[in-house]
């Protein structure tokens, strides 16, 4: 159960990185060639020039679907990106907020979402990875130690002399002292 919570975060997550991707992929491409229409009139930016901020947000956005892409794929270390691009996504976003607040806002509202989808699951499905591989590690040990025993009661069959009774090999059992030893 932990598993598949823990996949539906990760997918959650990855859809809300694919976004967060496009979007700033989009805003960056509005800022180098369509500048009328990201900013309203009077709006300001955090640079006077939108054409360094549009090459930034083009490239930032690359990089989150690249994270996303990564975090589909199950790449362990894609969780830990994808957190630090969603976190620094935030402050960037911060730099619009003056020419469109609502705009900003649920870019941001998306971002720590996505940061919430990456994180829930988190711990969940370390444990639930360490439980997989004690349970393995156990099972292994009961099989080596079947087998063993196995392999012990056919060397016992095989040294004991065969009387010629019908229930088969004598099996010599210790006697009361010895399986204190």
């Amino acid at each position: 159960m932990n598993r598949t919570r823990s996949r539906g975060w990760m997918l959650f997550a990855a859809t809300l990185l694919f976004l967060t991707g496009a979007v700033n992929l989009i805003q960056g491409i509005f800022a180098l060639f369509l500048r009328d229409y990201l900013f309203i009139t009077g709006g300001e930016a955090f640079f006077f020039t939108l054409t360094p901020w549009g090459l930034l947000l083009g490239l930032w956005g690359l990089l989150l679907l690249g994270a996303g892409f990564a975090l589909t794929s199950g790449r362990s270390w894609a969780r830990t990106l994808g957190v630090v691009l969603l976190a620094i996504n935030v402050v960037a976003q911060l730099a619009f907020f003056a020419a469109n607040p609502l705009w900003s806002l649920v870019v941001i509202a998306v971002d720590l979402l996505a940061i919430y989808g990456l994180t829930a699951g988190w711990s969940s499905a370390h444990a639930a990875e360490e439980e997989r591989e004690s349970g393995r590690e156990a099972e292994d040990s009961y099989r080596s130690g079947y087998e063993a025993g196995m392999r012990e009661a056919r060397e016992t069959r095989e040294e004991a002399p065969s009387s010629g009774a019908s229930s088969g090999a004598h099996i010599p059992q210790p006697s009361r002292g010895e399986h204190a030893r």
